[in-house]
């Protein structure tokens, strides 16, 4: 059976993800995971910063995601 579980997201255009990864120094699927908080790693959490800071993403603290049991 299928279930809603609520996560923490950050949301940002996807144009945008590239010029994260540049500007942090690594590659666009590590913003992916750090925005969707799947890693919690010190550069998971810079990229965070920044991507709230200085790009304009909008956390979004309770982001629904359906979940397979």
């Amino acid at each position: 059976m299928d279930k809603v579980v609520y996560k923490p997201k950050i949301l940002v255009r996807k144009s945008k993800i590239g010029k994260i990864a540049k500007s942090v120094g690594c590659c666009n699927a590590a913003v992916y995971a750090a925005i969707a908080y799947k890693t919690n790693s010190k550069l998971a959490v810079y990229i965070r910063n920044v991507t709230c800071n200085r790009f304009g993403g909008i956390l979004v603290k309770k982001y629904p995601e359906l979940v397979e049991d």
